[in-house]
């Protein structure tokens, strides 16, 4: 099925709703990041996501991923009020 296709397709979330659930997802993402600041991940890293943490805590030292999960955590709660702008630009 090619994107051509599903062009006629409604979205399955209204852009009230996405901005909610990002705003969800955030708080979720800054609560993981209130529990990382409580006990940190050390090295030797293992996993799906050691990559990721391998990479914060070289260049972030002990709190890389708080700071990258506070990161995430901002890009969401931006994106998601920029999809509640657009729900209230076209409901006026």
């Amino acid at each position: 099925m090619n994107k051509s296709s599903r062009s006629f397709l409604p979205s399955p979330m209204q852009p009230r709703d996405q901005a909610v659930a990002l705003w969800i997802i955030a708080g979720c993402t800054l609560i993981l990041a209130a529990l990382e600041i409580k006990a940190p991940s050390r090295p030797p890293f293992t996993g799906r996501w050691s990559w990721l943490y391998h990479w914060a805590y070289a260049n972030f030292g002990d709190l890389g991923m708080v700071i990258v999960m506070v990161s995430v955590a901002g890009l969401l709660i931006l994106l998601g009020t920029v999809f509640w702008f657009k729900a209230r630009g076209s409901a006026g």
